[in-house]
């Protein structure tokens, strides 16, 4: 009966060290995963003056950004948030800046990707937007709107035949905005009715058809200048 005790005790040892041993494995796989970037300059919806001319249409911004937990590298990449198309890509920076030549008198949106490599997981950092300034002008026009709901290729459940559609907008002179909404089952372009036009809220509760596709994008007007967000498209 020692014998078996002695026994017992010696597997119960070995199961705790086992289980120790597995929980230091968890944490230290937790530990290699990359943290959030947070971003620097240029700063979120505001119009960008650093820039160093390179020629009369192009400017030479300095892209900026803090270090992230657990992160040897980093991808930055700028797009146009009109269209959603891809400005510039640069792959496993190993700092945390980076001066690219862009287009003066456009929005731009910017993020970073975080990364190491010692496992495929991603840290990433917010989204920012800012309109890179050329000639002085007395009107910037409006960053192209954000959706926010309902998110891009997704489906949704309709409350009795009705959707609630929101959406974020912002404007480089702090200008008022008024908003469009284009909702079709075409592309998104089609014209909207009056009761879609110039709303000053940034939502909208519209009725649909349930078993349909609907694409949808948002025009932003501070009374003299308009932009686009990209078309977004859900299920219903």
């Amino acid at each position: 009966m020692k014998n078996l005790r002695n026994i017992l005790g010696v597997l119960f040892l070995i199961t705790i060290t086992a289980c120790d041993k597995e929980d230091d494995n968890i944490i230290e796989e937790e530990a290699k995963v990359p943290g959030e970037v947070l971003l620097i300059a240029p700063l979120q919806n505001e119009t960008c003056e650093e820039g160093v001319d390179v020629s009369d249409e192009v400017s030479k911004i300095t892209f900026e950004w803090n270090t992230a937990e657990n992160s040897e590298m980093y991808d930055l990449i700028i797009t146009d948030p009109e269209s959603g198309a891809e400005v510039a890509y640069f792959k496993n920076l190993n700092v945390t800046s980076r001066s690219v030549d862009l287009v003066k008198d456009r929005s731009y949106t910017w993020e970073v990707i975080s990364k190491n490599s010692e496992t495929t997981e991603t840290g990433s950092s917010e989204s920012w937007n800012f309109y890179l300034v050329g000639d002085p002008q007395s009107n910037y026009a409006p960053f192209p709107a954000e959706i926010i709901k309902p998110a891009n290729s997704s489906s949704v459940e309709l409350a009795d035949a009705k959707l609630v559609l929101e959406w974020q907008g912002a404007d480089p002179d702090g200008d008022e905005l008024t908003y469009t909404i284009f909702l079709d089952k075409v592309d998104g372009k089609q014209e909207p009715t009056e009761d879609f036009q110039n709303l000053s809220g940034t939502s909208l509760e519209v009725e649909l058809d349930a078993n349909e596709t609907y694409f949808w994008r948002v025009k932003s007007f501070d009374g003299q200048n308009s932009s686009y967000s990209p078309v977004n498209y859900f299920k219903t």
